[in-house]
């Protein structure tokens, strides 16, 4: 009987235990599930608004983002790079201060840590601002066109809502504070210049 009521609270037990480490985990399926009904642009509005400011503390400080590059690039893109596929360049998400912004060939430029940084304002194109923040995984999509048209309406969003009219407001700044998205080749342990896309971009 005493075996019997032992195996029994050890079964609860294992239940109970069973339940604490997968009961998040099968929330966090679900959502994605349902996530996978969504347009592009409702994927991109649920993600900015729900969690800019979780990349924002996410980001990688510009000084830390280079000291580790420099120490041992592998590393660094194994625990904080995104790759979309192999051989493809290893997007990060890097947030810094600059000061005396300047604007010039649709483009804000600014240094920063040593490195120059160009912010396109009119031409963005590309997976960098997609693949560097890590909302997104291609098996979530049922084609590529989905989760290109996904790059689609980030870039669109940078560029209406992030860059907006701050172009036509430069001589009122001084200083600009930074959370975007960036790559570097595979392996590349040095860099002197950065093109930076936007989540977001204040200027003061």
């Amino acid at each position: 009987m005493k075996i019997l009521k032992y195996l029994l609270f050890t079964l609860l037990a294992l239940i109970a235990l069973w339940f604490s480490f997968y009961t998040e985990p099968l929330s966090a399926k679900h959502e994605r599930e349902a996530l996978k009904e969504y347009k592009p642009e409702q994927l991109v509005d649920h993600y900015w608004s729900t969690d800019l400011a979780g990349l924002d503390e996410r980001a990688l400080p510009l000084g830390d983002f280079l000291s580790r590059l420099q120490a041992d690039a592998e590393a660094l893109r194994a625990s904080e790079g995104h790759v979309l596929g192999i051989g493809s360049n290893v997007c990060y998400v890097l947030k810094g201060e600059a000061s005396t912004p300047t604007f010039s060939d649709d483009a804000f430029h600014f240094t920063a840590e040593g490195i120059e940084f160009t912010v396109p304002t009119k031409y963005i194109f590309g997976n960098v601002a997609r693949e560097a923040c890590g909302w997104f995984n291609i098996d979530d999509f049922q084609n590529t066109m989905d989760f290109n048209s996904v790059s689609a309406c980030m870039n669109q969003r940078i560029r209406e809502q992030v860059i907006a009219d701050k172009p036509q407001r430069i001589q009122d700044y001084s200083h600009v504070r930074f959370c975007g998205a960036i790559e570097v080749q595979p392996g590349q342990s040095d860099v002197r210049a950065l093109t930076l896309y936007p989540y977001i971009l204040e200027f003061d």
